[in-house]
């Protein structure tokens, strides 16, 4: 019996270990991610990464708008995701308008387009509920904060909808889901 118990004791280390490496390597691939794309990481009080939104585009920086994916498919009420220019990019579909953010949740790194679009405005990260202002980024649970989820210009071209992405983004690449 008390082999036993000290080799569920083990496996449970284990599996325990196991678990904590592979969250440690998710948060150090989208770190690697988020850095490639401009984004600041830094350890934050209470919260196990605080993020920067590297300047965004109406910061003078100038954009261009690439060609992401067709009018009508992205379901209203709803995200996709899409790689646009390297970049992981979310769109939404709320009231027949589209907005455009980053794929990557500021918190942890969750898959924004994957959260749920409510009637307010603003979509809920899928991972831990943290609410963002779709048309400005806003952390609606905490508005006088500094972290935002970073968006971009949209624009309705015939039946194309295109994002705005800074300049130094690369070339231009359309990407249809």
């Amino acid at each position: 019996m008390n082999v036993t118990m000290r080799f569920v004791s083990l496996q449970d280390t284990l599996t325990t270990g196991m678990i904590k490496a592979a969250r440690r390597a998710i948060i150090e691939k989208r770190h690697a991610i988020l850095q490639h794309d401009g984004w600041e990481m830094t350890e934050a009080s209470g919260l196990p990464f605080e993020e920067t939104p590297p300047p965004s585009a109406d910061s003078g920086v100038a954009s261009r708008f690439v060609a992401v994916a067709k009018v009508g498919t992205i379901p209203e009420g709803q995200g996709c995701s899409f790689v646009v220019s390297g970049r992981q990019i979310a769109i939404f579909c709320r009231g027949g308008e589209y907005f455009a953010t980053s794929d990557f949740c500021p918190h942890m790194g969750a898959p924004i387009a994957d959260g749920y679009v409510d009637v307010d405005g603003g979509v809920v990260c899928p991972w831990h509920a943290w609410k963002f202002r779709l048309s400005d980024g806003c952390w609606l649970d905490n508005p006088k904060s500094k972290t935002r989820l970073e968006c971009f210009a949209v624009r309705i071209n015939g039946e194309t909808i295109e994002v705005a992405l800074p300049e130094n983004q690369g070339a231009a690449t359309s990407v249809d889901q």
